[in-house]
């Protein structure tokens, strides 16, 4: 049983150095990849086909009902591997706790955010104060690798100021686009910040 074992890693492990041997000189295609494996496996293993009993693995003159094991080796596709690696950047992206940020058009603006994070999801509540008016404040977003992209509505004018954040220095730097419904107008600014903890 031993030797089965042993007979069935080696096989598996000259069949993925061989697919990675391919794919790394960029020779073979995919399908003539998975033929060159596959007429490896069958070269390599000719007779010994193993099944799989509750004894775990047997050569195929055990007795018993048994289910044949085949083995299967994909490839992920660039776009999933992407999107992994995407998600999780965001996750390692934090963005949880105190924020301050400095809004800057033809008024400077200073807000006090709390925010949370859940995934790739940020909201939070806090303050915005433009001069000696300080008025509440909530924000929502999410973040992809280290770009945020918060919305930050003010409460009592009811602004409604959509933030582009770069996160990958401790200094947090962006601009926004903003929109006042009660007089119809919009502009644009920048914005600096920093979180704490």
């Amino acid at each position: 049983m031993n030797y089965c074992c042993l007979l069935m890693c080696t096989v598996v492990l000259a069949s993925l150095m061989t697919f990675i041997s391919a794919e790394n000189d960029s020779l073979l295609d995919s399908s003539s990849t998975a033929s060159a494996i596959k007429e490896e496996l069958k070269s390599t293993m000719q007779s010994d086909i193993f099944n799989v009993g509750h004894n775990g693995m047997s050569n195929s003159t055990s007795t018993g009902s048994s289910k044949l094991t085949s083995i299967v080796i994909t490839r992920a596709s660039q776009s999933t591997i992407t999107a992994s690696k995407t998600a999780a950047q965001a996750l390692s992206t934090k963005v949880y706790g105190n924020w301050h940020l400095v809004m800057t058009d033809s008024v400077k603006r200073s807000v006090n955010l709390f925010l949370s994070q859940t995934g790739e999801v940020i909201y939070g509540t806090g303050n915005m104060t433009s001069g000696n008016i300080t008025q509440q404040a909530a924000a929502f977003g999410t973040i992809a690798a280290t770009q945020l992209s918060l919305k930050l509505i003010s409460f009592a004018d009811f602004n409604l100021y959509q933030l582009t954040l770069d996160l990958k220095t401790p200094l947090i730097q962006g601009d926004y686009k903003a929109v006042s419904p009660k007089t119809n107008t919009t502009w644009t600014g920048s914005v600096t910040g920093n979180i704490t903890t």
